[in-house]
């Protein structure tokens, strides 16, 4: 282990803390906990401290970071019956692996602070993953329902947000235009879903919302010049009775597609579970170089292809060449060309 990473463990190190949350260790005395801890439980990435358990961090850290470490205990038999795991609202089909009495969620609102005590894989912004104690849930097997989601054209999930960012007015969204070219692109060739949070609608379901307030885009338009594009809230009303909540009617729609068009953001990590064609739209730099880096890294079995578009009409551009065979999406631009003698519309 090097020695930053050391010294992040011995930052929020407690023992009380190991002792509790490792009862297979017994010792006489709380310096050979601390020796314990320093020859052993670090090498193994053993928890250490209960602040670790108490998650204040956004979506995709915890989805990313928090979860596939616990993960890779539980497969170790590291993660004892005494670990209660603190989520947020709806989290509970993350945490399938758990029993019940080991997760106690709470419904707080979300926050950007970095994961308390994490020594491992401590922040996102990394090119690679240490992956010795970071294990991807297998959440496509678990949860692969096919009957629920039968269509006959292959499934493309587009996903939107509409937000505050940096506290400052929404960067990384797909505007309505976008939006509409994106849909007459595809919509021949797949069943589209499109998906944008609405904490309001959402909430009923289990969604768990964060600090970055919500701005009205007014796509609802665009769904209705596109019929045969899902919207999300149509999914959850038909899905209702089956008592799937937010996420684990998404982790279930997902482990059917491969397919995804996604912004800049937390929810885009989720699409890297399931995801061979992945096109990201980043009108404002981040997640540097983590492209080729840890994103191929959570299902490296499906070998993702990742696109990244710079703007609106790239993001376009790069669907046409992602999703449409060369040949189709010639036929596509002519046959939606605007007539010459028309008059466009705004």
């Amino acid at each position: 282990m090097d020695k930053y990473t050391l010294e992040m463990a011995r930052k929020h190190f407690s023992v009380l803390d190991y002792k509790h949350l490792n009862p297979d260790i017994h010792l006489a005395h709380p310096n050979l906990y601390i020796n314990h801890f320093m020859t052993k439980g670090a090498q193994q990435g053993r928890l250490h401290s209960r602040k670790l358990l108490n998650i204040q961090t956004e979506f995709g850290r915890e989805l990313i970071l928090f979860i596939p470490y616990i993960y890779s205990l539980y497969q170790r038999n590291l993660l004892f019956p005494t670990a209660i795991i603190s989520s947020f609202c709806g989290m509970r089909p993350f945490y399938y692996f758990l029993d019940e009495k080991q997760l106690n969620e709470k419904d707080d609102c979300r926050t950007s602070k970095m994961i308390q005590g994490l020594y491992f894989n401590h922040t996102d912004n990394l090119p690679l993953f240490n992956t010795k104690y970071w294990t991807p849930p297998p959440y496509k097997e678990v949860y692969y329902t096919p009957d629920a989601f039968q269509y006959e054209k292959p499934l493309c999930i587009i996903q939107n947000k509409y937000n505050l960012e940096w506290k400052e007015n929404p960067v990384n969204y797909i505007n309505t235009d976008c939006l509409h070219r994106l849909f007459t692109l595809l919509e021949n060739s797949y069943q589209i879903v499109y998906i944008r949070p609405h904490s309001a609608n959402d909430s009923q379901f289990g969604y768990s919302h964060d600090d970055n307030e919500e701005m009205e885009l007014n796509d609802t338009e665009v769904l209705t010049q596109h019929p045969q594009v899902i919207p999300w809230n149509s999914l959850q009303e038909q899905h209702s009775q089956r008592g799937w909540n937010y996420n684990e009617l998404k982790l279930r729609l997902f482990a059917s597609c491969t397919n995804y068009i996604s912004v800049l953001g937390g929810n885009n990590y989720l699409n890297l579970y399931f995801a061979k064609k992945l096109l990201i739209l980043r009108r404002r730099k981040g997640d540097s170089g983590l492209y080729s880096g840890w994103y191929k890294q959570v299902a490296p079995d499906l070998n993702p292809e990742l696109v990244v578009a710079n703007n609106w009409d790239d993001l376009e551009h790069q669907a046409r060449g992602l999703f449409i065979p060369s040949t189709c999406a010639e036929q596509q631009l002519e046959s939606s060309a605007p007539n010459p003698t028309e008059t466009p519309k705004p």
